[in-house]
């Protein structure tokens, strides 16, 4: 203990003189060579974190790695998902694709510090997103890192965000009409009433219960929240300003797809990432992955669309035009 005490003073010392001269090749080097150290690892990058991340004169001090992928209902990322690691394995990318949850469960066994949350609770995750993602960074060698999530976004107090903008390439939002959402649901659990609970209603208690069920020593929850407060929390003109961020029509995609995709990699491209407009790629791959919108048999009648609407924003069904008429 009093070693590593030591040690992290020392390193901190040379951290301390590397921001003077915003040398951040070398402070990540320094930070990556420590990585066996699981102790000393956590509280360099901690150190970072309070002491240098939220400060608009080193803004770029991360290499931005992140490629966020969201949805309301993580199904609707498959095809998306399925192309962009298909594409960037094309063209030789290194990257890990995976779930938010899933990511941040296996990079904090990695870790392995005590100092760690195992299951934090979603304040804890409001507190400490920061250090999350700054761990995920810096303990994964890939240039990118694409992740699933199907949280809604969220800005706290002291610069706390779902995602952050000095680590973050893009993130691309799909997003589908909340009346096909609702007939999947009720065609799924023959329930007019569990339908709109999934669609309106979020309980974060029944999820932190679930977490704390898991098996795995470190899991993260989903912070969905109902279709409006999340679609409406990506959607944000000043949330897609600050990312890069772009919003796709799930519709679009599928009577679109060699449209849509084409699209999607110039815009990779434009946030920075070296690719190549491969047009045959792009062919090639709808041609061997098909996406279908869900055929369900249900009829929706007026009384039903009507419904569903009283619990949704006008405003943003206005936006994307989302209208059920009926």
């Amino acid at each position: 203990m009093f070693f590593n005490s030591i040690k992290l003073n020392y390193n901190i010392k040379i951290i301390d003189d590397l921001f003077k001269t915003k040398n951040y090749k070398d402070i990540g080097q320094l930070i990556i060579n420590n990585k066996n150290n699981k102790i000393l690892f956590y509280d360099l990058v901690k150190y970072i974190r309070d002491r240098y991340f939220h400060l608009s004169e080193h803004s770029r001090m991360l290499k931005k790695k992140f490629i966020w992928l969201i949805s309301y209902d993580s199904s609707d990322l498959k095809f998306i998902n399925n192309f962009i690691q298909y594409y960037f394995n094309s063209q030789n990318l290194s990257f890990i694709g995976d779930s938010y949850s899933n990511c941040y469960s296996q990079t904090m066994a990695r870790i392995g510090s005590d100092k760690v949350n195992t299951k934090p609770s979603f304040e804890q995750i409001v507190q400490e997103s920061d250090l999350y993602h700054l761990l995920i960074h810096y303990m994964n060698d890939e240039d990118y890192l694409v992740l699933t999530s199907n949280s809604a976004f969220f800005e706290a107090p002291n610069n706390k965000y779902f995602i952050y903008p000095n680590s973050t390439v893009t993130f691309l939002s799909i997003v589908r009409s909340p009346y096909d959402l609702y007939s999947k649901y009720k065609s799924i659990n023959n329930s007019q009433q569990e339908a709109l609970e999934k669609l309106n209603y979020f309980d974060i208690s029944k999820v932190e219960d679930f977490k704390s069920e898991q098996t795995s020593k470190y899991s993260i929850i989903e912070n969905r929240q109902s279709w409006s407060i999340n679609t409406n929390s990506w959607n944000d003109e000043n949330v897609t300003d600050a990312y890069r961020g772009k919003v796709i029509i799930y519709s679009d995609l599928v009577e679109s797809p060699e449209e849509v995709l084409t699209d999607l990699v110039y815009h990779l491209k434009q946030c920075g990432l070296p690719l190549e407009i491969d047009y045959k790629l792009i062919n090639d791959f709808i041609s061997q992955n098909t996406i279908e919108e869900d055929q369900f048999d249900f009829e929706m009648s007026k009384q039903e669309a009507k419904l569903i609407s009283n619990g949704l924003d006008k405003n943003l069904l206005d936006d994307l035009n989302f209208h059920r008429d009926n």
